[in-house]
């Protein structure tokens, strides 16, 4: 062999071994330098009143805010949020662990954990949300399971056992803003029939009324039947009242309409309605207008919002028979 090639074959053997150590040292940090730990140590989940997530500056950020025993999305247009979702998130917070993986401020860009890159998160706790708590939520973990972190204003980066981005609609690829409508509440009648005395389904012609009767079961969670009261075909059997008190219970939308989205809501616009009386003595009011070509039938809750379901859900309600 020349010396030509002997020369060459040094510098690229040290070319492979330079290369090397250039990376041990990128990812060094992939290795643990402590042992795992609780990352949230005093995170108390019923004390949160505001969740906050954005990606940079804080335009287009996502709001989801307490008021009393129930959430909503106030960075859109105050809609209900799923509050299970969300109870389920902050206690993944509390419950979160983590190993250490690196100190220095400039391996921040090996997990995306600079400011302006990372995903924000902020938890506000007290009763005017003054106390802040602030993580920032890099790349998901090379095995796909975890993610890093770290806190602002501090330089240590963690590997957390739960990836935080997918519950903000980050499945892959680069962060953006988060999106709002994963957090939206879709189940539409609220409480559920234990707390139900009475249900007027109301049509254009006529309405059904259907009532529940006093539970046989001493102490039991569930009554012991509903019945047909007045209205409408009476049904043939009781299980028919009972599947259409089912299906309302299980009422759930297919999306949340904007209020840009509603100014259509029909030629003539709602034309059904349901009207649950509680055993409090409340009423709960919802209007339906019935599905037309290229949509479904749009619900108007208690609470002002508009939902859309199916056209199948709509007549599993008002027309059961015709909905298997």
């Amino acid at each position: 062999m020349s010396n030509r090639h002997l020369i060459l074959s040094a510098l690229l053997l040290l070319f492979l071994v330079a290369f090397y150590w250039f990376r041990q040292d990128a990812y060094h940090s992939l290795e643990p330098v402590a042992a795992r730990q609780t990352l949230w140590r005093e995170l108390e989940p019923d004390q949160v009143r505001e969740i906050r997530a954005y990606l940079g500056s804080e335009a287009g950020k996502l709001v989801l805010r307490k008021e009393g025993d129930s959430w909503n999305i106030a960075s859109y247009f105050g809609a209900p949020a799923d509050g299970a979702k969300v109870r389920f998130f902050l206690n993944s917070l509390a419950e979160m662990k983590g190993d250490l993986r690196a100190e220095q401020r400039d391996l921040f860009p090996t997990f995306r954990l600079e400011e302006g890159k990372a995903l924000v998160v902020e938890v506000r706790r007290g009763e005017r949300s003054q106390k802040v708590d602030t993580l920032l939520v890099g790349k998901k973990a090379p095995e796909g399971v975890g993610c890093f972190v770290r806190f602002k204003g501090h330089t240590q980066v963690f590997l957390a056992d739960q990836n935080l981005l997918v519950p903000f609609g980050f499945y892959g690829g680069a962060i953006k803003t988060p999106e709002p409508t994963s957090w939206v509440d879709l189940d539409l009648v609220h409480p559920d029939r234990d707390s139900w005395a009475r249900v007027e389904l109301v049509q254009p012609k006529e309405s059904m009324v259907l009532e529940k009767t006093a539970s046989d079961e001493k102490g039991g969670s569930r009554p012991s039947s509903w019945v047909w009261k007045s209205g409408g075909t009476e049904p043939a059997a009781e299980a028919d009242v009972e599947t259409v008190v089912m299906n309302l219970e299980r009422l759930r939308a297919l999306r949340i309409l904007e209020p840009s989205q509603t100014d259509g809501n029909g030629d003539g616009g709602p034309t059904h309605g349901i009207r649950i009386t509680l055993d409090n003595g409340e009423v709960l009011q919802y209007l339906l207008t019935p599905p037309e070509k290229g949509r479904g039938a749009r619900v108007t809750t208690p609470g002002g919002h508009v939902y859309e379901i199916s056209e199948k859900s709509f007549a599993e309600i008002y027309s059961p028979e015709d909905a298997e």
